[in-house]
């Protein structure tokens, strides 16, 4: 990044696309098989594959399809007094995004629901949030949508960091969102609140350490990646000034191409963490297709933990 500290606007996006024929090392086998095909060329995307859903619009008779098989997860959201708001702004962003408001991104509504629901006060004020393995930006965008002095650090593999930021910058103003490689960035970013938004190779995560981060949201992602990963996000975690507030949201078992088994309760968890709420996560047990009888169970079950983890 030379003498800069942070890259602001189009200069990060192009930034991250010169990064992406680079080998990441913190990409496990799972991320390996999925990104082969990736490719970025003239400003166009091709070959995603594990970043999660992504169609285009739904009209007609598709849309009610829709419609009607998300009504057993809208009734999750009952339970929750900002639902209807996070739904509303949800399907507004995947308007402007030109994309469909498909069940990846309501599930990712309910989850910061029921975040904002039972801790309220870690979305207070002018949080910083830390996002970890997003995918299309769903959650970035979210967060950034409803409330509107938040910051959001989002760390991700080089190749996905690269779609989150081309999609959750659609919904910002174009000098609003950066992308840095050194501790003296990060610094920059949180001195600046009209930056909204920050972006992070896992690469660098390490030079989140000591940041005041407010809420850490990591689903469906967690499960992909090396135990070595998982224990340094751990570690950052648990390193914050503030009081560390994770919500994880990942399959209960997980093996990945190399054979490696990546469990949920053999993350880095530590008997001083305070649990919230540890339960399997009711919007994440089924999936929804044309094919009867419609609502299918994922492959593995998953679980979701809110907590606040113990400094080390």
């Amino acid at each position: 990044m030379n003498s800069n500290n942070i890259l602001i606007g189009k200069p990060a996006i192009n930034w991250i696309a010169a990064q992406i024929s680079e080998i990441d090392n913190a990409a496990s086998s799972h991320w390996v098989h999925e990104h082969k095909t990736f490719r970025y060329e003239n400003g166009k995307l091709y070959g995603l594959r594990g970043f999660g859903h992504h169609a285009a619009p739904a009209r007609g008779l598709r849309r009610f399809f829709h419609i009607l098989l998300q009504k057993r997860y809208r009734k999750m959201g009952t339970h929750f007094t900002s639902f209807q708001r996070l739904d509303q702004i949800a399907a507004h962003i995947t308007r402007r995004q030109n994309r469909l408001y498909e069940l990846d991104v309501l599930r990712q509504s309910l989850s910061l629901a029921s975040i904002a629901e039972t801790i309220p006060q870690c979305l207070f004020g002018a949080p910083t949030v830390l996002i970890i393995g997003d995918g299309f930006g769903s959650m970035t965008s979210l967060v950034l949508a409803a409330w509107p002095t938040a910051q959001v650090i989002n760390v991700n593999l080089t190749k996905t960091l690269l779609v989150d930021l081309l999609y959750a910058s659609s919904i910002l103003e174009k000098d609003s969102f950066a992308v840095t490689n050194n501790g003296a960035g990060v610094q920059d970013f949180l001195g600046s609140p009209s930056i909204r938004l920050l972006g992070l190779r896992a690469t660098d995560a390490l030079l989140l350490r000591g940041a005041p981060i407010s809420l850490a949201i990591n689903i469906a992602s967690m499960q992909e990646m090396k135990i070595e990963t998982i224990n340094q996000y751990f570690d950052t975690l648990r390193s914050f000034d503030k009081d560390t507030i994770f919500y994880c949201c990942n399959r209960e078992k997980k093996v990945l191409p190399s054979g490696e088994v990546i469990s949920f309760e053999n993350y880095p968890w530590n008997n001083g963490d305070h649990v919230v709420f540890d339960e399997l996560c009711p919007w994440h047990q089924y999936y929804y297709s044309s094919v009867p009888p419609f609502y299918h169970p994922y492959e593995g079950v998953v679980r979701h933990r809110l907590a606040y983890l113990s400094k080390q």
